[in-house]
């Protein structure tokens, strides 16, 4: 996506650093804006904000 432009500018460092942390086996990443509290707030609450990165183990039977 980011080859393609749909990731641009200062979204890159945190994308690349929410897959980063993924690769590591983090359960999920979320990016935030930090320029709004209540957000994360209303992520500590359990609401869904921001844009969350997921790690999804692949299983391959064969």
């Amino acid at each position: 996506m980011i080859k393609e432009e749909i990731i641009t500018d200062g979204m890159i460092p945190k994308v690349r650093s929410a897959i980063g942390s993924l690769s590591i086996h983090m359960k999920q990443a979320v990016i935030l804006n930090g320029l709004k509290p209540e957000d994360i707030a209303s992520y500590l609450k359990g609401n869904e904000v921001g844009t969350r990165f997921v790690y999804k183990e692949e299983v391959i039977y064969g």
